[in-house]
């Protein structure tokens, strides 16, 4: 192996190519196959993701936890409900007095007799659809696919 060989190429380096061929049957010295999936990242020593060389970390699938799902809200799929209307003529001492509760008590006539209540029942419904199946999404960057190799002698 030559001296020139050895500042070129370092034991250490990393030699990219489109070509499968491991180099060192170009160059001579021992060489792996390195980053096998993974794309090269420069070191950051203010990140901790990538302060030391060779780390290795991320994924190409993520499932989203509830706290990662951005917040939102739902629209209302279907609301349904009835409500009873009461409407009559009378005199101007005739009216609904107070309202209880569910119940309308009618004012008393001219001549005091009570002239009843009327009860009345609201009831709703409100439903959502569920959304998501919870599965995995693509979480690759774009990249393009090469042989990198690692002089380890």
């Amino acid at each position: 192996m030559s001296i020139i060989f050895s500042k070129v190429f370092p034991i250490g380096c990393i030699f990219i190519s489109i070509s499968s061929t491991n180099p060192e049957e170009m160059f001579g010295g021992v060489w792996v196959a390195w980053g096998t999936g993974r794309v090269p990242v420069g070191i950051d020593t203010t990140d901790s993701n990538f302060s030391t060389v060779e780390k290795e970390g991320g994924s190409s699938t993520h499932t989203l936890s509830t706290n990662e799902i951005p917040a939102h809200t739902h629209g209302a799929v279907s609301i349904s409900g009835t409500i009873m209307t009461l409407s009559y003529t009378g005199s101007r001492d005739t009216g609904i007095s107070t309202i209880s509760s569910s119940t309308y008590n009618l004012a008393k006539t001219s001549n005091g007799s009570n002239m009843g209540s009327v009860t009345h029942t609201i009831s709703s419904s409100h439903t959502h659809t569920s959304v998501g199946g919870g599965a995995a999404h693509n979480n690759l960057q774009p990249y393009i696919t090469c042989y990198m190799w690692k002089r380890i002698e």
